[in-house]
């Protein structure tokens, strides 16, 4: 296989390899002379193994920053969103290589060696960006993610709220009805004392 042309990109640490066989990888810079590539060059089966090593590892390592510039990640919800991106790139540059999973546990290594990645910074994130869920919905989430969660705030302003919105024209006199939105606060994870007390005390106010 010949190396065909050597391109530059947009982006300026990075470049575009074209491979006689037809073939289209991005490249770091960097790597493009740790690996001394020229235009011309013949190409063997374990040189161009290296090539997608490098070129997977940089697009992977440039896909997981930008995701955390998005907002703040944890491992679980970072890795799961970096193998999905890899199938994307993966059946787009024609990656034949099987070392996904080991390009990124060592991406997420460095990541957590750089403090990028901020498990307080994503629960302030998660709850500040999810205000309708209840305290137990919340804990539910975190612990799924292997998150400590302590539950700080009461959830009565958020039952108060979604009473006041959806359910403003609810008669709370009927028993069915009233059971009927008991049912629902409950399903969302909310106790039912505090769906009591904020039900009796939207009742007195309304």
């Amino acid at each position: 296989m010949i190396l065909v042309t050597i391109s530059p990109a947009r982006i300026s640490q990075k470049v575009w390899l074209k491979f006689s066989d037809g073939h289209l990888l991005p490249l770091k810079i960097d790597d493009l002379y740790i690996l001394s590539l020229r235009k011309g060059q013949e190409v063997s089966p374990d040189l161009y193994r290296q090539i997608e090593l490098l070129s997977a590892n940089y697009i992977l390592f440039e896909y997981s920053l930008r995701q955390i510039a998005l907002s703040p990640k944890v491992l679980p919800i970072l890795a799961q969103k970096q193998h999905q991106y890899w199938l994307r790139v993966r059946d787009k540059y024609h990656y034949q290589m099987s070392e996904e999973a080991d390009i990124i546990n060592k991406i997420n290594q460095k990541l957590e060696a750089d403090n990028l990645i901020d498990s307080q910074a994503y629960i302030e994130y998660f709850v500040r960006t999810h205000p309708k869920y209840s305290s137990q919905q919340l804990k539910h989430h975190f612990t799924h993610l292997g998150l400590q969660f302590q539950i700080s705030e009461s959830d009565l302003p958020k039952i108060t709220k979604l009473l006041a919105k959806k359910y403003q024209k609810t008669d709370f006199s009927d028993y069915k009805q009233r059971s009927n939105v008991y049912s629902a606060l409950f399903r969302r994870g909310f106790a039912i004392d505090d769906i009591k007390t904020a039900i009796d005390d939207y009742c007195k106010n309304r």
